[in-house]
């Protein structure tokens, strides 16, 4: 199992048996090969971040690795409560931005890269968000992320496909090749067809729903 960026980029180049000359184009496979499932839900990339309202402000900041919202909360009186999505045609009609509609948080709106509240705080509460999260960027050999751990057989099995096909031409790699719909998300070969198998299952037995909701008491 690899573990860091460069242990990933290393066992491929030995797979493929290219003696580092293609490097460069495995480490740009293997980041293609996040982004191509780092919308996807497994339990490693879920992720909880809370925040605090301020009396007259209607607007919060987004955290920067959010990819998908599961539940935005308010606490109020200790009971977190949650609160609804709004678009952004229906937060206008309901006076989202109306400065003298004031109170306990019921809704919001995602829009222009920022959360909107409904109605506009009147005190400071406690907003609890969960989410799926983008997991921190891999960059330098000895960067690593649950990725390269976890999702090690997924990402490593896509990224090994991609540069026999797009770069070495592989014959065998290219008769080999299925591009066709698992799920939601296009797979490339039979290897990266049952490793993602395996990680969608050992995620539900984790998360048993598959997603995560906070519970009010």
């Amino acid at each position: 199992m690899a573990g860091t960026f460069g242990d990933m980029v290393s066992r491929i180049d030995d797979e493929l048996m290219r003696g580092g000359a293609d490097n460069t184009r495995i480490q740009n496979e293997i980041l293609t090969a996040i982004k191509h499932y780092e919308i996807e839900r497994f339990w490693f990339n879920e992720g909880v971040s809370t925040s605090t309202t301020t009396a007259g402000q209607g607007t919060l900041a987004v955290p920067t690795d959010l990819i998908e919202i599961d539940d935005y909360q308010v606490t109020v009186s200790g009971r977190p409560r949650t609160i609804d999505p709004l678009d952004w045609a229906t937060f206008l009609r309901e006076g989202g931005t109306d400065p003298a509609f004031k109170g306990q948080p019921r809704a919001y709106c995602y829009y222009a890269d920022q959360f909107w509240l409904l109605p506009i705080p009147d005190n400071a509460y406690v907003l609890t968000l969960s989410y799926v999260k983008q997991l921190a960027a891999l960059v330098n050999q000895t960067d690593g992320n649950a990725w390269m751990t976890f999702g090690e057989e997924l990402i490593r099995a896509r990224a090994s496909a991609a540069v026999a096909i797009r770069y070495l031409k592989d014959a065998d790699a290219i008769a080999e090749a299925r591009t066709f719909q698992a799920g939601d998300r296009p797979v490339l070969c039979g290897l990266e067809e049952q490793a993602l198998s395996n990680l969608r299952a050992r995620s539900n037995r984790k998360v048993m729903t598959g997603r995560v909701h906070p519970i009010a008491f």
